[in-house]
């Protein structure tokens, strides 16, 4: 039988129905003489939602126009089906509409699945704007084709900008365009493999340079065939130049030590093994930032849906999960609290009355008990959707480098300690001794 429902009526205002089909029957669960016995019958069970539009589109009929538009149709059994209802006007020989003839399509199935698709993509992005870095997908010409919001920005730009742009002649600096594009090339005919990571400069709108860490993994169809790359991106150029004035001033600091130090060989040995211990505390701290980098350059991010009443997990990834020592996902769903889970016991309050005060929480640094009581530290993103109840999450483990931070730390008080003594020993002297 065919799925189609076919049907004819007479011309407006009123449209009688003149003949309809018989599996009206199998399809919405009415007789062809409901509709020819009653003509409200068909505008009756149209959805009021849906009824006004309806009415409005059947003067074009009128006019000999084709027309083809979706509604809601209540089925006999009382819920509603989405159908596609095609129109066209027939026309005698002075072109004078005399009736109409036309089609119905159950497109149920078809607009739910539209619906879920929709949730699934803003779920999505949802998640890709609260992330800390850089997201940016490109086609096989090296045009954008994703931004998150992180990614607007870096680069200064709102999205309409950046969407379609090419990548290489809007925000790569001229000196390097060629090169990477190159490499980009080659990258999209299978003849080299994404770098696990590297450091690039990009130009943003302004035509300011910002050096950012990247990650890249392609992107296949269905066939296997290359058809883009999707990248990471985290913004190190504040970090850079932190680094750079912090050697500056540890380069300065040495030199100082050095000329007041001249001739003291047993203070001076105290010195260079505090030295040797900063410097393998620097080594640390540059390790486990590089982790760092690498654990956002590959978009290894936990990501969290938590209840905004209970606390309780709505959904997680399995980063997430491995973060906080759990094997599945589902152990995650059914244990995890995320109140209990704080190291500190008001965290949780003052994570929400912050939340409500600002709509959203960024890069902020938090203290939290893993499965087995074990402690770790993350940096996370977080915003809320307050109708909902529900509280969006991006987190990465900064374990290591809180750890590197606060050995640096403890390192740096020695070693001015030892300066700040040496200074008092150089003041005692006595001229003859």
């Amino acid at each position: 039988a065919s799925p189609a429902i076919l049907y004819s009526c007479g011309p407006g205002p009123d449209y009688p129905t003149t003949f309809i089909s018989d599996n009206i029957g199998q399809q919405l669960g009415y007789r062809p003489a409901d509709f020819y016995t009653d003509p409200f019958f068909w505008t009756r069970r149209i959805h009021p939602e849906d009824v006004d539009r309806v009415r409005r589109e059947l003067p074009r009929v009128d006019r000999g126009e084709h027309v083809s538009y979706e509604y809601r149709f209540r089925h006999k059994d009382g819920h509603f089906v989405w159908l596609h209802d095609q129109l066209t006007p027939l026309l005698d020989a002075g072109g004078k509409v005399v009736g109409l003839v036309g089609s119905w399509f159950d497109v149920t199935q078809r607009k739910r699945a539209e619906v879920e698709l929709r949730r699934e993509r803003d779920t999505a992005q949802s998640y890709l704007d609260i992330a800390g870095v850089m997201l940016v997908a490109l086609n096989e010409r090296g045009e954008v084709t994703l931004i998150n919001r992180k990614g607007c920005d870096i680069l200064g730009c709102a999205e309409r900008q950046i969407l379609g742009a090419n990548w290489f002649e809007r925000f790569v600096p001229e000196r390097l365009r060629s090169d990477v594009r190159g490499v980009y090339q080659r990258l999209m005919a299978g003849d080299i493999q994404p770098a696990q990571s590297y450091e690039n400069p990009v130009v943003n709108c302004a035509g300011q340079e910002r050096l950012l860490a990247w990650h890249n993994t392609v992107l296949k169809d269905s066939g296997g065939r290359i058809i883009g790359t999707l990248s990471s991106g985290e913004d190190i150029t504040e970090r850079k130049r932190a680094e750079a004035a912090l050697q500056k001033a540890h380069d300065d600091l040495e030199q100082r030590v050095r000329r007041r130090t001249a001739g003291l060989k047993l203070v001076n040995q105290r010195l260079q093994a505090e030295i040797s211990e900063r410097k393998r505390a620097e080594s640390a701290l540059r390790e486990s930032e590089q982790k760092y980098r690498l654990l956002y350059a590959s978009a290894l991010v936990g990501l969290f849906t938590t209840s905004v009443r209970t606390g309780r997990i709505i959904a997680v990834n399995d980063v997430g999960a491995r973060m906080f020592g759990y094997e599945s996902r589902d152990e995650f769903v059914g244990e995890f609290i995320a109140a209990d889970a704080y190291a500190d016991p008001d965290g949780r309050q003052r994570f929400l009355a912050e939340l409500r005060a600002k709509g959203e929480i960024h890069n902020r640094d938090g203290e939290f008990r893993r499965r087995d009581g074990s402690r770790i530290w993350t940096e996370y993103s977080a915003r809320a959707d307050w109708d909902r109840g529900w509280i969006e999450i991006a987190a990465v483990d900064i374990t290591e480098r809180k750890r590197a931070e606060l050995a640096l730390e403890a390192s740096e008080r020695r070693y001015r300690a030892i300066v700040e003594d040496q200074t008092e020993l150089i003041c005692r002297w006595r001229p003859g001794f």
